[in-house]
């Protein structure tokens, strides 16, 4: 005797779902939202005790940590002496040199020399030092340039933040006179890009403060401190 086997054909027809696909666009949108995004940077203040200063810039998601942030002592270093070599060079700049590798002496590492700059704190950004939160973007949190960044037209891009730890680009934003920036060799894009930031137009990150005022700094908006806890 034959025995049929009989099956139904929607079993047959049914599609295996492509978890395969599924997997990829996930891990691509997840990719996607790690690249978007600005940073919250808190730093104690330089010397306001219980002033907290809070940077925001455009970095994404993926780099918005103390650890990113921060150059080491290695980085630091060479950085340093690459600034006296060309005070060495240019003789211009030997004075704007000694006195920017003299400002970098005095950091405590772990730091970030641009942040360092606005007068927060020298200490080592480690632990209760700094504190980050990646979020949307800065305006979303009420920061704007019209009133944290100086009114500058545009927030410099996470590449441009990179290129001030070059030495040239970083000696000709601290120089004191126009004879030592003349002698700095950069290309005339880099060259159009400092000037642009000279005259106000570009900032490359806005600031506030929170805890005991600073006079000189506009207070967070209530959002930046109730979105970080800062």
């Amino acid at each position: 005797m034959t025995v049929a086997l009989l099956v139904p054909v929607s079993c047959l027809d049914e599609a295996i779902p492509d978890y395969t696909s599924t997997s990829i666009l996930v891990e691509s949108l997840h990719q996607g939202y790690l690249n978007s995004g600005n940073c919250l940077i808190s730093v104690q203040h330089g010397t306001i005790v219980g002033s907290r200063m809070v940077f925001c810039a455009r970095i994404q998601r993926r780099h918005c940590s103390a650890a990113y942030l921060s150059d080491t002592a290695a980085e630091i270093e060479s950085l340093r002496s690459d600034i006296r070599e060309l005070g060495g060079l240019h003789l211009a700049c030997t004075v704007d040199a000694e006195a920017l590798a003299s400002f970098l002496d005095s950091l405590n590492v772990p730091n970030h020399p641009l942040i360092a700059s606005y007068g927060a704190t020298k200490d080592a950004l480690i632990g209760a030092s700094i504190g980050t939160v990646s979020i949307e973007a800065c305006e979303s949190v009420g920061l704007t340039l019209s009133t944290f960044g100086g009114g500058a037209a545009t927030l410099m891009t996470e590449a441009q933040l990179d290129s001030m730890k070059d030495a040239r680009l970083l000696l000709w934003r601290y120089a004191a006179n126009n004879s030592c920036r003349n002698a700095i060799p950069l290309t005339s894009g880099e060259r159009t890009f400092l000037t642009n930031m000279a005259a106000g137009a570009v900032r490359d990150m806005m600031l506030c403060d929170t805890g005991v005022d600073d006079p000189g700094l506009p207070d967070c908006p209530s959002a930046v401190v109730e979105y970080t806890g800062l």
